[in-house]
């Protein structure tokens, strides 16, 4: 029978299959393409470093730029996809990634390369602004299902990214990475062509209260990130702007800040990429004391092996129960992975290996089932912004997630730091659980 959506055009049954078919496609490859560059720059960076003749730490940039990028650009992003179209945003977000990746190749210094990257992290921004708002749009029934697809490919590109970097730089360089991402995002560009407009019509974005969430964003990521000074002004930044959207609207509805079941949701994806994100930094450090690169990088692949499996399941299972639940139970089973890695030290590969399928379920039960659970407590016409602001939580957790380690090794011995961050994680991983159990009985 046929359905008709808010903002798709009425299509017989076999039109309107077709058009999920591709969005879903084109956006499960761009979805793939952010974790992708992401790990697989951060398996790059001493060949990075040899090429461009800088110091490592310096090469740390090509990371860095990136995240602050996307991060800082995201909610602006969002609003505007509910503006002008999400469409015509995430059309936008492709042709910018494709153009930067295929432009890299031709880059012979250091600065042109980090600003290539900081178009990326725009490109990819828009994006992971508008991706999940789409297949949200135009699936009404089926949405957790579509989701957990989309959200295995985000695991699949962050499996594969150091793999694959790794096989191009021994077979032919490692700035051959930046045209297979950019055919890549060509074939997402050419799938999303003549996609309806959906989510247009909203609101335009206020331009100062855009630079005051971007600089705020910039300031805490680089501050958490560089245990920096620059983090005291962060703070003072994001709560001046979200003063400023409680009070007028400017990027964020009013509406979805106040939204406490919304806001649970997105506080719970803070929470869980502060206790899990470094997880994997702690365990390469681990392994490479008695294994080689290759045979860490093997083992280190179980959990979103496991994560990419199990997120359409996740997703399916929340358009039949409570997504606050499953979401819940994913944060209670990552508890339980991190929990069975302490203590680190003891020759205990078997123990790491259990550990990482556990953390794998977790993390699957949770992603997709807490998008599902935010995006169906905020209203259709928000779903830009939504998407967008969840999304900026998951990029601040990974700073927080990063600078709790950091901070631990400067102050404690390598392995004892790892252990103490392991506990601090685990106890961030039962307050996610107790937030998502609580949101459960809070109405949007």
């Amino acid at each position: 029978m046929p359905y008709r959506s808010p903002w798709v055009p009425l299509l017989s049954s076999e039109k309107l299959e077709e058009l999920r078919s591709r969005v879903l496609i084109s956006c499960a490859i761009a979805s793939f393409l952010t974790p992708f560059s992401s790990s697989s720059m951060a398996f790059l960076l001493p060949e990075i470093s040899s090429y461009f003749g800088v110091e490592v730490a310096l090469s740390n940039w090509s990371a860095t730029a990136y995240l602050l990028a996307l991060a800082s650009s995201m909610v602006p992003f969002g609003r505007i996809a509910d503006w002008k179209g999400r469409a015509k945003v995430f059309r936008a977000g492709l042709v910018t990634f494709t153009i930067s990746s295929i432009a890299t190749i031709l880059v012979r210094d250091f600065g042109s390369f980090i600003a290539l990257r900081v178009l990326q992290g725009l490109g990819s921004s828009m994006i992971s602004a508008t991706s999940v708002a789409l297949i949200s749009s135009i699936f009404r029934e089926g949405r957790g299902k579509a989701i957990g697809i989309n959200t295995a490919a985000v695991y699949i590109g962050l499996s594969l990214g150091p793999l694959s970097a790794g096989l191009l730089s021994d077979l032919i360089s490692w700035i051959s990475i930046f045209p297979l991402m950019g055919t890549l995002s060509g074939v997402s560009l050419l799938l999303s062509v003549n996609l309806p407009e959906l989510g247009e019509g909203g609101s335009r974005p206020s331009y100062s209260s855009s630079f005051l969430f971007s600089a705020s964003m910039i300031c805490l990521i680089y501050g958490i990130s560089n245990l920096d000074n620059i983090l005291a002004l962060g703070f003072i930044l994001m709560i001046s702007w979200l003063l400023l959207e409680l009070r007028r609207g400017g990027l964020i509805d009013p509406k979805l800040l106040r939204n406490r079941s919304y806001m649970a949701s997105s506080t719970a994806a803070l929470l869980n990429y502060s206790a899990t994100y470094a997880i994997t930094i702690i365990l390469s450090n681990y392994l490479h004391g008695f294994l080689s690169p290759s045979e860490a990088g093997l083992i280190l692949t179980i959990q979103p092996v496991i994560q990419a499996a199990l997120s359409p399941i996740a997703g399916q299972a929340s358009d039949r129960r409570s997504p606050h639940l499953i979401a819940s139970l994913g944060m209670i089973v990552i508890a339980l992975g991190i929990a069975l890695l302490i203590p680190l030290g003891s020759e205990g590969l078997l123990r790491v290996e259990i550990s990482l399928v556990i953390l794998g379920a977790g993390f699957a039960l949770f992603a997709s089932p807490n998008t599902v659970a935010a995006l169906n407590s905020s209203p259709p016409k928000l779903y830009g912004s939504a998407t967008a602001f969840l999304g900026s939580m998951r990029f601040m957790g990974q700073a927080i997630s990063s600078s709790i380690i950091t901070a631990l090794m400067m102050i404690e011995e390598p392995l004892k730091a790892m252990n103490s961050a392991l506990i601090i994680y685990v106890a961030i991983s039962i307050s996610g659980a107790i937030l998502s159990i609580i949101a459960r009985f809070w109405r949007a």
